[in-house]
């Protein structure tokens, strides 16, 4: 069994690891040579790219083999995927409330000193390595010491939420609604 896989413009070769077998590159032709596969048992192969262009790249892989295959028309396979720029993007993720000081109803009063826990999580493609959120004095919330700033830490891309515990004292009249707004900054960069 032998595949022919194209890498796709814009990427170079990495590396390529098959389950069987030797693998030569001639240009921008990949040739793996997987040998003998039984029936009823698998080969693959694991192909590392990095691309060097933003945007979609294009890869297409035939297999061939010295046996008659009865079910030829499988034996190509095209794929393709988007390449985006490196991002970081931090978006709110929740809020509990863990401490409040006036009547204790799992709600924020006028004048109460509260603690809250604030979720963020990453949702870009790559880390955020030293982000640290500032509670800001607005929207009915007056940041209270010692949790202010907060230190997040490392956030991993599509990674669990990670909550870090503010308090402040809420003002404003009975029903309306206080906004925890963050500055975020990477370390000390805003």
């Amino acid at each position: 069994v032998v595949i022919n896989q194209s890498l796709p413009l814009g990427a170079t070769l990495v590396s390529i690891n098959p389950s069987q077998g030797t693998f030569t590159q001639s240009g921008n032709n990949l040739i793996c040579r997987l040998g003998t596969v039984l029936v009823g048992f698998n080969a693959s192969v694991v192909i590392v790219v990095k691309p060097s262009i933003t945007g979609t790249l294009t890869t297409t892989a035939t297999v061939t083999s010295g046996q008659a295959d009865p079910v030829a028309g499988n034996n190509t396979v095209t794929a393709t995927t988007q390449v985006a720029p490196p991002f970081v993007s931090i978006v709110a993720a929740g809020a509990s409330v863990i401490t409040e000081s006036g009547p204790v109803n799992g709600a924020i009063d006028n004048a109460e000193l509260a603690t809250v826990s604030l979720r963020l999580r990453n949702v870009g493609n790559i880390n955020e390595t030293n982000l640290t959120a500032i509670l800001l004095a607005t929207n009915g919330i007056t940041p209270l010491p010692p949790n202010n700033p907060q230190k997040y830490g490392v956030l991993t891309p599509s990674g669990a939420p990670v909550s870090r515990p503010f308090s402040f004292t809420a003002a404003g009249p009975g029903g309306s609604e206080v906004l925890a707004t963050l500055l975020l900054m990477d370390g000390s960069i805003q």
